[in-house]
């Protein structure tokens, strides 16, 4: 059944904004069947505790610009990702993708063409981690 996580090996956990020792977000680095990426993480919802590891993950590709690619495989070269879109069951208007054996979100609200193959320019976001709960700075307590 096609779902959308997928499973991932977590390579690295770099900070990103910082103010007075709070890390706001965080850049998580992943790898799978031999691809790296780089996920901007924004609610810090990936401890470092996790580095080394095989986690299911969600991931979404923010895009800021999409248009149909004349290739037909999926590729990617810096924030530019050649997609090919998964067709899905059910009534969900975000399109799940696949890009070099990865599947994730396409983050839009502007529907696909399913089997269609796409170049998009963007940013991979970590959406979530399976079983793990956010220790994020959104999650702390507060002290104001």
């Amino acid at each position: 059944m096609l779902d959308e996580y997928a499973e991932v090996k977590i390579e690295a956990v770099t900070p990103g904004a910082e103010l007075e020792g709070v890390v706001y977000d965080q850049w998580v680095t992943i790898s799978s069947g031999g691809v790296r990426l780089e996920l901007f993480d924004q609610d810090c919802i990936c401890p470092e505790s996790l580095v080394g590891t095989t986690r299911r993950v969600k991931i979404g590709l923010l895009p800021t610009r999409i248009v149909p690619s004349r290739i037909e495989a999926t590729s990617m070269k810096g924030n530019t990702f050649i997609a090919h879109v998964i067709p899905r069951n059910g009534g969900d208007v975000a399109s799940l993708i696949d890009v070099l054996g990865i599947h994730m979100r396409l983050m839009t609200d502007r529907e696909q063409k399913p089997g269609s193959f796409l170049e998009i320019r963007g940013r991979l976001d970590l959406l979530d981690i399976e079983g793990v709960k956010s220790e994020g700075w959104r999650n702390a307590p507060s002290n104001h």
